[in-house]
């Protein structure tokens, strides 16, 4: 097997991945016996589904791809320190071993917030290594929330006009001016979505940057930022 910082590289490509998307930048690598049985990065914000997390989805392929749930003599690799969903999936999983980069002060629940993986209370407990490209998977980190603040900023130093809001219908005219996509900006959560407008004129919500900016301020009204 390999040193860990090489499996580590593959999850930070995974977490790089991510932050192209719009994502937040994590991604994990999942190794049986030296092999990179499955590998993932968050797809939250893609796929609007809270579970899809990098170390979620690394865990489900390596099952799938094993064809068993047990993930005997495995390595998971992920460029974050899991929350405690994901640390959870690993006790379930039976991973043996879980090596991170950087801690979650806030909900990192392998030795952080508290140690899940080796809370002697359950019937597994997984051996955890933490630090290996602390730099690298923290600045990634770092990078992606100083940027989405920048904008979040930026934003809210234009002008926003109000439109009456429709229910399932945004009147809103793209920046190019084919009427197709839009790019919308949810203030409340932070996330950035693309819109594909359908033939009733409804809304299709995609994850994607660009295009226009609106920023939902209220139950009942949609901005268009001019």
């Amino acid at each position: 097997m390999k040193e860990h910082s090489y499996y580590m590289e593959l999850a930070l490509e995974e977490a790089r991945r991510a932050y192209e998307k719009g994502e937040v930048p994590i991604g994990a690598v999942l190794v049986v016996d030296g092999e990179v049985v499955a590998r993932g990065h968050n797809t939250r914000e893609e796929t609007q589904q809270a579970l899809n997390h990098a170390e979620m989805i690394t865990i489900k392929r390596a099952c799938e791809k094993q064809g068993f749930w047990r993930l005997d003599n495995s390595y998971l690799y992920t460029t974050i320190e899991p929350c405690v969903m994901c640390s959870g999936a690993i006790v379930q999983a039976r991973v043996e071993n879980v090596i991170y980069g950087a801690k979650d002060p806030k909900y990192g629940c392998c030795g952080s917030c508290m140690d899940l993986v080796s809370e002697n209370k359950f019937n597994h407990q997984a051996t955890v290594i933490s630090g290996v490209l602390e730099d690298e998977c923290s600045s990634l980190m770092k990078h992606f929330f100083k940027e989405e603040n920048h904008m979040h900023t930026q934003h809210h130093n234009r002008s926003i006009n109000l439109i009456p809001r429709i229910p399932g219908t945004f009147w809103v005219k793209s920046k190019n001016g084919n009427g197709q996509t839009y790019t919308i900006f949810a203030a409340h959560s932070n996330n950035m979505y693309q819109a594909v407008r359908s033939a009733d004129k409804s809304l299709w919500i995609q994850n994607s940057p660009d295009i226009i900016w609106i920023e939902t301020l209220a139950d009942c009204d949609v901005a268009l930022v001019a």
